[in-house]
């Protein structure tokens, strides 16, 4: 398969066996970044294949890619002194992974003795781009100071989408890279903070909101853009995290700016902090367009209650879910753990009827699904799903592995509900799942 697919490879670059026997010009690992690379205007070549292919050629492909990089150019293998191929942002992508397949320890030498003293816009894009498919997060501040004018003092505007693609690759690369952001942040250039910001919810990983939290707390000048990024993060399995963030962005749900107000909804809508109900509710009167709607995703979102677009509903909801928090909650949640399993079960479909605070009530349910009654188990994956909150998802992992058929079924409905997917029957297939570990 793989000769078939390189003389394809060679007949689309005109490449027959003669030429390429007798091509002196490129070296070898020139000819095969430039050949690969090319290969990705056909449809039936797959990226991840030509980076792989291209890793595998080690330390000698490094320099000829880097290369390429800085020229945004792949010269033609069948006529290198020809029009060269614009490099398009498949092939960057695809080049950028043969890098990182290549590694840093192998990588990092050539880039050394190439980009350390890296003067002019192509030589330092490449460099920038080349550290976040190599990097450590040791390397952020290399890759920050690279952005710099000569001046040291301000980023250069057309290097900023390159930081921001570099950054979000690097902090995908290394576990380190947002722990090192953090500690770190503040000694970021101004100018960059925005696409350091942007790059964090790229990253789509959680994590991050730790860093947004941070920087929020210390600066009103990027709210709305922090805002922006956590749908894409999702909630923090750290609530105090969650907490911090959503108590720093609860004042921009009051800005006269309905920019403003539509992102403060959206982010607190996936922040699980049910303090900021009630003013999602006003907002559902707000006539600004497109605010009301944007509230009412937002509840939806917090609460898993699909009441229509309409305050009255849904204050006489909040209402009668306070009073049952105040008079009944603390009751009913006894009732689980009481030996009498007829009120066991009657709590348990009680508490399913409700949706406020529905986190902490899954953490109540969830310790049931380890009872010795097989149809507790079963009724708790049951209120698990209906409430659809992720703090029960890791329970309902374990419970996968029930003796009882009927348990796992349950167990398993529920997790497709909360998480969005099927990953199977094996509780081992949900291992890849950033569930928060409840502490009962």
């Amino acid at each position: 398969m793989k000769a078939r697919l390189l003389l394809f490879l060679m007949s689309t670059c005109g490449l027959g066996h003669a030429e390429a026997a007798g091509a002196s010009d490129p070296s070898p690992a020139e000819a095969a970044s430039w050949t690969w690379l090319r290969s990705l205007r056909s449809p039936e070549v797959d990226r991840d294949s030509v980076a792989r292919e291209l890793s595998s050629l080690g330390q000698s492909v490094v320099d000829p890619l880097f290369s390429i990089l800085e020229a945004r150019r792949i010269p033609d293998p069948a006529d290198p002194g020809g029009e060269a191929q614009l490099l398009s942002e498949p092939q960057t992508e695809a080049l950028l992974g043969a890098l990182s397949g290549v590694g840093r320890r192998t990588a990092w030498p050539v880039w050394t003795a190439r980009f350390e003293e890296a003067e002019g816009i192509p030589s330092r894009t490449a460099a920038i781009l080349a550290l976040g498919a190599i990097g450590e997060a040791n390397d952020l501040q290399v890759l920050f100071e690279l952005a710099l004018e000569s001046t040291g003092s301000e980023p250069s505007p057309r290097l900023i989408p390159c930081v921001e693609g570099a950054t979000r690759r690097l902090l995908l690369r290394d576990d380190d890279g947002f722990s090192e952001l953090e500690a770190t942040w503040a000694g970021i250039p101004h100018g960059l903070l925005p696409c350091v910001v942007r790059a964090v919810g790229l990253a789509r990983d959680s994590r991050g909101l730790a860093l947004l939290a941070d920087v929020i707390s210390w600066t009103s000048e990027h709210e709305r853009l922090i805002a922006a990024q956590v749908p894409l993060l999702g909630p923090s399995n750290d609530v105090d995290v969650n907490r911090r963030l959503a108590s720093s962005l609860l004042p921009l749900l009051r800005s006269d700016s309905k920019e403003d107000a539509q992102a403060a909804c959206l982010a607190l809508g996936h922040l699980e902090g049910f303090e900021v109900v009630s003013d999602l509710i006003e907002l559902l009167g707000d006539e600004r367009p497109g605010t009301a709607a944007t509230a009412h995703h937002a509840l939806r979102t917090l609460t898993g209650k699909q009441l229509v677009q309409d305050a009255r509903p849904w204050r006489r909801w909040l209402k009668e879910e306070q009073r049952w928090m105040r008079e009944a909650r603390a009751h009913e949640i006894t009732l689980i753990s009481a030996n009498d399993e007829l009120l066991a079960r009657k709590a348990l479909r009680e508490i399913a009827r409700h949706r406020y605070e529905r986190h902490d009530l899954a953490m109540a349910v969830s310790p049931t699904l380890f009872d010795e009654s097989e149809e507790l188990r079963v009724l708790a994956a049951g209120v698990l799903h209906d409430l659809g909150s992720r703090w029960g998802a890791h329970d309902l992992r374990l419970a996968l592995e029930d003796p009882s058929e009927a348990v796992r079924t349950a167990a398993h409905a529920a997790l497709v509900r909360i998480a969005g997917e099927d990953a199977g029957w094996e509780a081992e297939a949900w291992e890849e799942f950033d569930f928060p570990r409840p502490s009962h």
